[in-house]
């Protein structure tokens, strides 16, 4: 495989920044949305366990979560075995 093969198949995602402006669909709102991503402190579902500061992606219309970083993932491991 030549370099150029490899970067054309090799896909990249750039990290969030908190700050960052985009648009998804919101489970709340049923419906497409402005977003923004920002940090907040983030309760795990059927869990009283809370993680502060995970990058989230946010409806600009309803102030709720839709999305969650990749690189949050570290952080919910970090809490869940430190219980």
């Amino acid at each position: 495989m030549t370099a150029t093969m490899m970067r054309r198949t090799s896909r990249e995602i750039a990290p969030w920044a908190a700050g960052e402006t985009g648009s998804d669909t919101c489970p709340a709102c049923a419906k497409p949305v402005r977003t923004r991503q920002a940090y907040r402190t983030v309760q795990l579902r059927r869990t009283r366990l809370r993680v502060p500061h995970v990058l989230v992606d946010i409806c600009a219309e309803c102030n709720g979560t839709i999305a969650v970083s990749r690189e949050a993932m570290a952080q919910f491991r970090e809490a869940g075995v430190s219980k």
